[in-house]
């Protein structure tokens, strides 16, 4: 949730931890040698698809509970939308908008064993919905390697 205050709110261009590793995975290191922790995972789905050359562009939810930002890469022809799901409740959510691609690739992690791995194909459009599990952030990546 820092990393999508500090981007959507903030307009900041980039979140480095000031610890990548440590001796033990703690509340400052993402991993230790090459065991990666929570927020490695978590970290990692912003990292993995919002790259350089990427923008942020508006998205909104009408539900308080979700934290939403959105990016595009015209260079790419990517956009990638960063959801999380902060209750203790699992949520329905319908992607709506202009200029929406129409099928995003889903990558998830909660705090159980899924750690920013590949879940779905999900479609945009009205007629759509999809699944977020209380307690888990989803990456939805359309338009090719974000990398």
């Amino acid at each position: 949730m820092d990393i999508h205050s500090g981007l959507y709110y903030g307009n900041m261009s980039a979140w480095v931890w000031w610890q990548g590793c440590g001796s033990t995975i703690d509340d400052f290191s993402l991993m230790s040698g090459t065991q990666t922790g929570k927020k490695y995972a978590v970290s990692k789905q912003y990292y993995h698809s919002v790259c350089p050359g990427a923008v942020r562009i508006k998205a909104t939810t009408d539900d308080a509970d979700f934290l939403v930002t959105a990016f595009e890469n015209t260079a790419k022809g990517t956009h990638t939308i960063v959801i999380i799901n902060s209750e203790s409740a699992e949520k329905s959510v319908t992607l709506t908008g202009t200029h929406l691609l129409d099928t995003f690739k889903m990558y998830r992690t909660n705090s159980g064993s899924e750690n920013c791995i590949f879940i779905k194909d999900v479609n945009s459009g009205s007629a759509n919905s999809f699944a977020v599990p209380a307690k888990t952030i989803v990456t939805l990546q359309s338009g090719g390697d974000a990398l």
